[in-house]
C-alpha cells in the first residue's frame, strides 16, 4: 500500500512540472502581486466664482513618476500625447512598503530622481507640480494623486508695443533654487540667468512674460 501511495504522489509531481500537461500549474509567487493604479491630477483650480479639478494634462505636458521600495525603483515617463497621460498601473509586492514621487512639468524632456533630488533638462524651471505618499499594495489598490505647484510665477506685462525685431528677452535672478528636494523645499541654489523666448504677443502687440521659480518651501508660495 506504502509504494501504491509513493507512485501516486511521483506521477502527480511529474504532471505538475510538465508544461505540456494541460495542467495549470500556479506560480506561488502570483498571491504576493496586486495591481495598483495611480490616477494624477492638479490640485484644485479657483476661477471666480467657482473651484473646480480640471485635467492634469492642461497644466503639464509631462509626467516623471518613480515608484520605489528603498532598494528597486521603477520610472515611467509620460507626455500628454501618449493614450491615458495622467494614469498609470504598476503589478507590486504586497508585502512591501512603497514610496511614489511623481512631477508634472512643461520642460522639453524628462526630469530625473537622484538621491532624492529632482532636476529638469538644462535645468529649466517651468510650470512644474509634485506628488509624494507611501502606501502598501495590500490596502491601497488605486491612488488618486492630486499634485501641488512647487513653483511661484513671477508674471511682467510689457504695456508698449514691442518691436518685431525683438525676439528675446534676458533675465537674471540671484540665489534661486533651479531643483527640488522631494522633502519639499528648493535645491541646487544658483545665480540663474537664461534667455526666453518671445514666440508671440498680444493682438495689441504687447506681451506677456511668465518667469517660474522654486521657493525656499512649499509655504513660501
Amino acid at each position: 500500500m506504502k509504494r501504491l501511495y509513493l507512485l501516486l504522489a511521483a506521477a502527480c509531481a511529474l504532471a505538475a512540472c510538465n508544461s505540456e500537461s494541460g495542467i495549470s500549474v500556479s506560480n506561488p509567487d502570483d498571491s504576493d502581486s496586486v495591481v495598483v493604479r495611480m490616477d494624477f491630477q492638479p490640485y484644485d483650480i479657483t476661477i471666480e466664482p467657482m473651484t473646480r479639478a480640471q485635467a492634469v494634462s492642461d497644466f503639464c505636458s509631462r509626467l516623471d513618476i518613480w515608484v520605489t521600495d528603498g532598494s528597486t525603483t521603477t520610472d515611467i515617463h509620460q507626455v500628454s500625447t501618449d493614450t491615458g497621460f495622467g494614469s498609470a498601473e504598476l503589478t507590486l509586492n504586497k508585502h512591501k512598503t512603497y514610496t511614489l514621487y511623481c512631477t508634472g512639468h512643461k520642460a522639453d524632456g524628462p526630469a530625473t530622481l537622484t538621491n532624492g533630488i529632482i532636476a529638469w533638462p538644462d535645468d529649466k524651471v517651468t510650470h512644474s507640480f509634485f506628488y509624494t505618499t507611501q502606501f502598501s499594495p495590500a490596502s491601497t489598490s488605486s491612488l488618486e494623486c492630486v499634485m501641488n505647484r512647487i513653483v511661484a510665477q513671477f508674471r511682467l506685462e510689457i504695456a508698449d508695443v514691442v518691436p518685431d525685431e525683438v525676439a528675446k528677452f534676458t533675465y537674471s535672478i540671484p540665489q534661486t533654487y533651479n531643483r527640488f528636494n522631494v522633502s519639499g523645499a528648493g535645491a541646487n541654489q544658483v545665480d540663474r540667468t537664461g534667455p526666453i523666448n518671445l514666440t508671440s504677443r498680444n493682438q495689441d502687440g504687447t506681451a506677456t512674460i511668465n518667469i517660474y521659480i522654486i521657493p525656499t518651501s512649499a509655504t513660501a508660495q
